[in-house]
């Protein structure tokens, strides 16, 4: 039939929402709720969300978006790797759930507080400034190719 195309499986999103010393997940549902309009067709998983303070955080992301975020199981990756994975930190983390997120993933936005600016990932992916939350949402909407920026709708 003319003017039909093949249907495209949704884009897949790994938000690491763990807040630690180091982790910083509550500024990837920071940046994650400035485009959360153009997330309604992308299917959201988290890494972490079982501690008090980031289980809160995920059930109010989910409230204010009304986005859904499924939890992370590492069977799901070895089915179809994630098209993105999303971690904020202090500096690139390197714990096994960090470096399992970004091997079970096609691409890796790293929003780092310090350094690393100018460094060249050896991942598939790219470094930005963790502390802007608009630049994380706006590289996050370009990784999947999401109509309008980082705008929401």
């Amino acid at each position: 039939m003319a003017g039909l195309r093949p249907m495209r499986p949704a884009p897949r999103l790994l938000a690491d929402v763990r807040e630690t010393e180091t982790l910083r997940g509550f500024h990837a549902l920071a940046a994650l709720s400035l485009i959360a309009g153009r997330l309604k067709p992308v299917r959201l998983y988290r890494l972490g969300g079982e501690e008090a303070n980031e289980a809160i955080a995920c059930q109010a992301f989910c409230f204010d978006t009304g986005l859904t975020l499924r939890r992370y199981r590492p069977l799901i990756a070895r089915i179809q790797p994630f098209d993105l994975y999303l971690a904020a930190a202090d500096v690139l983390p390197w714990d096994a759930a960090s470096v399992a997120a970004r091997r079970a993933s096609r691409r890796t936005v790293a929003a780092l507080m310090f350094g690393l600016r100018e460094f060249q990932p050896f991942f598939a992916g790219v470094v930005v400034p963790g502390h802007d939350t608009s630049e994380i949402a706006a590289r996050v909407a370009d990784e999947l190719a999401l109509a309008g920026g980082s705008k929401d709708a």
